[in-house]
């Protein structure tokens, strides 16, 4: 619905209110690819739901980054992945050049990217955080730590 993908399962349509222009595109048999994503012992799957072909898949921790070639342009390109993976908020590169998107969360713990590709070339989705290397509780230890010291640094003072 332009341009946003909307996820009907067992729903019956859409209602639109308020009048204006709508541009309506629909698939339903649209060829899926799923590619197994691997860190450390945690396996994760990336579904990804297009026309178009895709070559040169690859995901890359350090950069927390996914990143794919796609052959055609202005055909849908949905990506379904758990947002353990990589997680929001998203830039998504066309070309290194930066593209819209939409996010639709289609079940707890899993979200999908759909976006529209003007040309053919390299899509990379950047997230903001990925699987930890360590424990997220070090961090949040250190930070109470450290709140907890300042006041009584204050009160215990060399002067």
């Amino acid at each position: 619905l332009n341009n946003n993908v909307i996820f009907l399962e067992n729903k019956k349509g859409i209602s639109i209110n308020g009048g204006g222009e709508v541009k309506i595109q629909f698939y339903s048999n649209i060829p899926k690819m799923i590619k197994e994503v691997e860190w450390e012992e945690n396996k994760f799957d990336v579904e990804i739901i297009t026309y178009s072909k895709i070559d040169k898949f690859n995901f890359d921790q350090e950069l927390k980054s996914i990143s794919f070639e796609i052959n055609e342009e202005n055909k849908f390109v949905t990506i379904n992945m758990s947002e353990e993976l990589l997680g929001g908020p998203y830039v998504i590169l066309l070309n290194d050049e930066q593209i819209t998107y939409s996010k639709y969360s289609s079940k707890e713990n899993h979200i999908s990217l759909s976006m529209k590709p003007e040309s053919s070339g390299e899509i990379i989705i950047i997230g903001t955080t990925v699987i930890p290397e360590f424990s997220m509780f070090l961090p949040l230890i250190m930070g109470f730590l450290i709140i907890l010291t300042l006041p009584l640094m204050r009160k215990v003072s060399l002067h």
